[in-house]
């Protein structure tokens, strides 16, 4: 009878361990179960993947974030895969961030195939504050003009393209908006040998063949076979070295006048120099956000003049103010409607509406403790699009007026913590868009061969959005008469 008893105990006691085990294992393995943090958020939609299938339904993370904001207010949470992600969404939680610069990886996770491991996107620690220096870049009056005369070129390149179309012809505006935003970033990058329009498109062919790889396989698409997919990579790499080896040879009398003269110095410092590969990388990197960010800032910039009619003759009428548009650049960076124009482009139309950042200590956001190397990103297009603007909904370059002392200045954080955040003189892409916005719109009349996109289901597939998902349409008349438009000033 006791042998009996004895069983049953034991029987009893290996239960109990078997159950506490398999609590224990779940919350382990559960990630909403553990009590990461206390910021409000859903429940994950899967033990592995987190909430990463919900991202996906939205379409989007600029649209999930949306979402959750929308359900869980300024400050939320949710899960990529099993790692945490906190999302602010008020300007009050931004200004602690300006200082921290190591980016979240699973935000380039997919990148890593194209741009390489060693890129500065997933530096960390002090490296993080190395590599960024190496690709910080001085824009002064001598590159400004230096650039200015490169893109008054392109712009007049586009311009004459326009003018000899039929004034019904259909014209597909962000095809030809990325040709020259090619253009210009490649001799941003590599100087007057890619002044060459064959050689900007033998590289832009093998960039795009692997961005597009990059871009399936983050929608888990079908793609190449690996096999495929390296020889692609493996073409894109031998290009872009070429071009570095080429810049290395002239780099020592240009005076770092590229993009790549900064990164050939640091691979090339006696103190903590980049290694070959680091530098292949980052080139890769920076081409890769380079074409993205400035396609995307011309092509919302000319979309917008083109739909408002109303802007695009008061702009018009301040062009036609200046002598010649071949003074560059300074009569443009001082034309202060044509700021205007470009900051509630960037604003209205969300091009870059989140941004993220590590911390390397437990830091407290609200109430609320966050544990260090949690990635906490910036809902961007809230701030900005929020009442904070007179008419938060519409494009209106009066939300820019000369004087904007009173708003508040996380409230318009385009390039993020970038250091021309707020000064867009001090920007190439700035300059660029300026120099080819004046250029098409001084002569000719550009309109929409297609309805408006709403700037809230543009394409926000990428790290930048873009006004669709398919190409915008616009058609282009001749010369026109400056007319006389609103208030002056």
């Amino acid at each position: 009878m006791l042998e009996v008893h004895v069983s049953i105990t034991a029987v009893a006691v290996l239960a109990v361990i078997l159950l506490l085990f398999l609590i224990g294992l779940l919350f382990y393995i559960y990630p909403s179960s553990n009590k990461e943090t206390t910021v409000p958020g859903p429940a994950v939609s899967d033990i592995r993947d987190g909430n990463r299938s919900d991202i996906d339904r939205a379409g989007s993370l600029h649209q999930y974030l949306c979402n959750l904001h929308a359900e869980h207010g300024d400050l939320a949470s949710f899960h990529f895969d099993k790692q945490l992600i906190i999302s602010i969404a008020d300007p009050k939680y931004f200004a602690p961030r300006s200082q921290v610069f190591q980016l979240p990886d699973f935000l380039y996770e997919f990148w890593k195939p194209m741009i390489g491991k060693d890129s500065f996107v997933f530096s960390q620690g002090v490296d993080v504050f190395k590599r960024r220096d190496n690709i910080d870049f001085k824009v002064d009056k001598k590159v400004k003009e230096f650039y200015a005369k490169i893109f008054r070129l392109l712009a007049v390149e586009l311009e004459e393209k326009w003018r000899k179309q039929p004034e019904d012809q259909h014209i597909p505006l962000t095809q030809h908006l990325k040709g020259l935003a090619t253009k210009a970033v490649c001799q941003m990058m590599f100087g007057d040998t890619f002044a060459d329009d064959e050689r900007v498109i033998k590289l832009y062919k093998a960039w795009d063949k692997c961005w597009n790889e990059v871009m399936a396989a983050s929608k888990m698409e079908p793609t190449k076979s690996e096999s495929d997919e390296k020889k692609s990579i493996k073409e894109l790499r031998n290009l872009m070295e070429k071009a570095i080896e080429e810049r290395w040879k002239k780099s020592k009398h240009l005076n770092g006048i590229t993009l790549l003269d900064g990164l050939l110095a640091s691979s090339n410092s006696s103190v903590s120099p980049l290694s070959s590969e680091q530098l292949l990388c980052d080139v890769i990197t920076m081409f890769t956000m380079g074409v993205q960010v400035t396609n995307a800032v011309l092509c919302w910039s000319v979309y917008f003049i083109a739909a408002h009619d109303d802007v695009q003759t008061k702009l018009r009428n301040k062009l036609n103010e200046v002598e010649s548009l071949d003074i560059m650049p300074q009569s443009l960076n001082d034309m202060k409607y044509m700021q205007s124009i470009l900051k509630e482009t960037i604003r209205c139309s969300g091009v870059f509406s989140y941004s993220g950042r590590v911390e390397d200590i437990d830091i407290t956001v609200g109430d609320h403790l966050v544990p260090k190397g949690t990635p906490i990103i910036e809902a961007l297009m809230f701030p900005m699009q929020s009442d904070a603007f007179e008419s938060p909904d519409m494009f209106n370059p009066k939300n820019f007026p000369d004087a904007t002392k009173s708003l508040n200045p996380l409230t318009y954080i385009p390039f993020a913590f970038g250091g021309s955040r707020h000064k867009p003189q001090d920007s190439l892409v700035y300059l660029l868009v300026s120099i080819t916005v004046a250029s098409l719109f001084r002569n000719l009349k550009i309109s929409l061969a297609g309805k408006e996109v709403d700037p809230q289901s543009a394409n926000y597939e990428s790290f930048v959005a873009l006004p669709s998902t398919e190409e915008v349409w616009v058609t282009v008349g001749g010369k026109v008469d400056v007319e006389t438009v609103g208030e002056k000033n």
